[in-house]
């Protein structure tokens, strides 16, 4: 990768069960420590892929923000809150 270009786009072929293949397109940024990190685009198209790499170089958008953490103990921690269910139309008319 050129130390003057800010992201590189690249494509991925994918093989599917039934023998067919499929292309999307990445995209790789090299870190402060040098490090090369790569993200989909999620696109098979490269002129839908060249033109959103554009948008997140100009937005400033090359790294995906941090999402929340995924832990099965934060999916569920009010899974079970019986008090906050609403009651069925048939209950709450009784």
């Amino acid at each position: 990768m050129n130390p003057k270009q800010a992201a590189l786009l690249f494509k991925r072929t994918y093989t599917l069960t039934d023998g067919s293949s499929k292309v999307i397109w990445w995209y790789c940024v090299t870190d402060e420590n040098g490090k090369r990190h790569r993200f989909s685009l999620g696109t098979s198209l490269k002129t839908e892929a060249r033109g959103m790499l554009h948008n997140k170089l100009k937005s400033g958008d090359l790294w995906p923000a941090k999402g929340t953490s995924l832990r099965f103990q934060d999916f569920t921690e009010n899974l079970l809150d019986l008090g906050e269910l609403p009651l069925p139309r048939a209950q709450a008319t009784a």
